[in-house]
């Protein structure tokens, strides 16, 4: 009786540490692959890519919306229908197209949030990584991995992220709201080194003929 008490408690041992060892696997895996990502995109001279976007409320209400990034040397000018978002690595500026109007928004940054905000606290955030496999979105396979924050300042509660087997660059991701909403990425077309000239990253007046500057009364 005693031997077998020990043997099941033996097993019982052994099946916690290969548990855990798998958990710490999933982790190294992800982190790793998170860290290969960013350093392939950062060895990229600049690259462009365009996005679809959607938005589910709580009710699942559906906002959709599509756009371009272009990226270079943490530079980068996102298109949308909505807005043009410029970031230089010293400015950012909003264009509104609808009203062609444009607004700086370097004494608040914080408010420009967009897809490349989104992406980058995926990728920064502090807290819990899990590699889950590959899955097949779109046709493409890629490596599918958790992320569940710890920070209570974190802008979502959960994430998904989808790299490509190859590139490791995203072709998806979700974003889980705190609120319940959900927020959905589905990346395309990415073209590495399309000799990006800087001055796309500036914001310049002269391209939005007539436009009228929103005055910040903060």
């Amino acid at each position: 009786m005693l031997m077998k008490q020990t043997t099941l408690h033996l097993l019982f041992f052994l099946f916690f540490i290969v548990f855990l060892l798998s958990a710490t696997s999933q982790s190294n895996k992800a982190e790793e692959l998170i860290q290969q990502s960013i350093q392939y995109t950062l060895s990229l001279s600049d690259f462009e890519a365009t996005f679809n976007y959607q938005h589910l409320s709580l009710s699942r209400k559906q906002v959709e919306s599509k756009g371009k990034i272009r990226f270079k040397n943490r530079k980068y000018v996102i298109y949308t229908e909505d807005s043009h978002i410029y970031f230089n690595n010293q400015s950012y500026w909003v264009y509104f197209p609808k009203y062609n109007q444009y607004m700086n928004y370097d004494n608040n940054p914080s408010q420009t949030k967009s897809v490349f905000s989104h992406m980058n606290s995926a990728f920064t955030e502090t807290g819990t990584r899990e590699y889950q496999g590959l899955e097949n979105t779109k046709g493409i396979q890629a490596h599918k991995i958790s992320i569940r924050p710890t920070s209570k300042t974190a802008d979502f509660k959960h994430a998904y992220l989808w790299l490509h087997t190859k590139t490791l660059f995203p072709i998806k991701a979700v974003f889980i709201n705190k609120n319940g909403s959900e927020i959905i990425y589905q990346f395309t077309n990415f073209r590495p080194n399309q000799g990006i000239s800087d001055a796309e990253f500036d914001f310049q007046h002269a391209r939005y003929p007539g436009s009228q500057k929103i005055e910040d009364n903060d």
